[in-house]
């Protein structure tokens, strides 16, 4: 029988997860496999891929094919280029040494790309959520602000009809506040 390098679906509905699984071609997408050899998060951003590339390279040399979307998968992760150099290596175009260092300079491009990507993803986040707190606060500003406007029109209706009552048109005097000690005797109080 022939295989296939292909994704197995994992996870929770609306949050798919995938293992990077060997297997027979006539196998269900889900069922049975050969062996596991990494898994895909596509749901992380950036996405997040998990792979042994010693078994994945194994695996192809022995005559196992990729799918479209593994084979996306390998050339992000760097198993295509890997690959690729040690058929170089096998021709003699390349030392080995030389191999590894091109492996390992593109790996570390490899992590410096993510950490940018991974940096700008935070700060566009850091920016949306400063912009909805600015809003937030300007709602909340417009809503304090009609608040006010709102008491000062009951206030202000108060008066007037404070006003209307005493028909004089002025605005009524405040009762004066006696000292204490000063009180004269009530009138009200027989005896």
């Amino acid at each position: 029988m022939s295989t296939c390098i292909r994704l197995a679906r994992r996870g929770k509905k609306n949050s798919a997860f995938y293992h990077i699984v060997v297997a027979e071609t006539t196998s269900p997408r889900d069922g049975r496999f050969i062996e596991k050899i990494g898994y895909y998060n596509p749901v992380r951003n950036p996405e997040q891929i998990e792979l042994d590339t010693d078994k994945a390279l194994r695996w192809m040399d022995n005559g196992a094919r990729p799918s479209e979307t593994v084979r996306t998968i390998f050339s992000r992760a760097g198993v295509l280029y890997k690959r690729h150099l040690l058929r170089g290596v096998k021709l003699g175009k390349v030392t080995a040494e030389e191999a590894d260092v091109k492996y390992r300079k593109f790996l570390t491009d490899l992590l410096a790309k993510t950490e940018m990507k991974r940096k700008k993803i935070t700060d566009v986040i850091k920016e949306k959520t400063e912009k909805i707190n600015e809003e937030e606060k300007k709602i909340r500003k417009k809503k304090f602000e009609k608040i006010m406007e709102k008491k000062a029109a009951e206030d202000k209706a108060r008066v007037e009809n404070a006003l209307s009552e005493t028909g004089t048109g002025e605005t009524p005097e405040a009762t004066p506040v006696q000292e204490p000690g000063s009180e004269e005797p009530s009138k009200d109080i027989q005896g």
